[in-house]
């Protein structure tokens, strides 16, 4: 599911010119360049690193909402001059790891819990990837062509 999203995105990257990549999400208020990488990066497929934590049973450190809205605007202000191929070469870098890191998990570790405060409480790694990794960059795809 991550790799056909993730193919999806770099294509449709790939379709736009620098200026209509340099277009800003009215909901986020950012470029679309901007976005891509902020999901290339460490809130979306760098979250991975989070279910290893939660795999391996280790402490899981506490972030509160708050806590987390500052975190994202960090990760957008990092991505905040990158330009398209940039975003693409980091979707293909991390997309692809990402890839591998899911198929590697056995439904034993997709079905690990972990407190995470800033997402509501326990959270499967199962619901980690699908709602956090996969479907909150679903959303930011989908603000993106609205965009264009």
């Amino acid at each position: 599911m991550l790799e056909v999203f993730n193919m999806r995105l770099i294509n449709f990257l790939r379709e736009l010119n620098e200026k209509q990549s340099d277009r800003i999400l009215a909901w986020e208020g950012f470029s679309i360049s901007t976005v891509a990488g902020h999901i290339s990066g460490p809130r979306h497929y760098g979250l991975r690193n989070l279910a290893k934590l939660m795999i391996d049973g280790e402490p899981i450190p506490l972030v509160t909402k708050e806590m987390l809205t500052d975190i994202a605007n960090q990760d957008f202000d990092f991505h905040k001059d990158w330009t398209r191929d940039e975003a693409i070469r980091s979707l293909e870098e991390n997309g692809q790891e990402t890839v591998r890191f899911i198929a590697s998990l056995t439904d034993d570790n997709l079905k690990v819990e972990g407190y995470l405060e800033a997402f509501g409480g326990n959270l499967t790694v199962d619901q980690l990837i699908k709602w956090i990794i996969i479907g909150t960059s679903v959303e930011h795809l989908e603000n993106m062509k609205r965009a264009v």
